[in-house]
């Protein structure tokens, strides 16, 4: 399980959107891509991160400068770590965290038609 950490910004007393940074899990597609350029257009600095690597690389490339990917699959704890680390290294502090991430694909159809290994999946993915 990851711990939560406390973080000191020494000297870092402007908490202006310009200056806040925020991480959204899931923010390459769909509603977390629609989160990541509505908090980048209020002026926040955005960190995202997804499973999938090119739609994020591609969204962070055409977005702009205030924007950052991470590709991290939040079912691996070691991924989360890592993801969270590099939140804190591009933008020296965490202000917000939208927990966006999720798994959804109506290819699979109705929940009680998974099978168990694909509900777990399901619920690693949002813990």
């Amino acid at each position: 399980m990851y711990r939560r950490r406390r973080v000191r910004h020494e000297g870092t007393s402007d908490s202006s959107p310009s200056r806040r940074v925020v991480l959204v899990t899931g923010g390459a597609k769909g509603i977390g891509r629609g989160v990541v350029l509505h908090l980048a257009g209020k002026g926040w600095r955005v960190v995202f991160c997804d499973v999938d690597r090119s739609v994020g690389e591609g969204l962070a490339e055409s977005a702009g400068a205030d924007l950052h990917f991470v590709q991290g699959d939040l079912s691996s704890e070691s991924d989360v770590e890592r993801v969270v680390d590099d939140a804190l290294r591009w933008g020296g502090r965490l202000d917000a965290v939208v927990n966006n991430a999720g798994l959804a694909d109506p290819e699979t159809g109705p929940v009680e038609r998974l099978s168990l290994q694909e509900w777990q999946r399901r619920l690693d993915a949002v813990r």
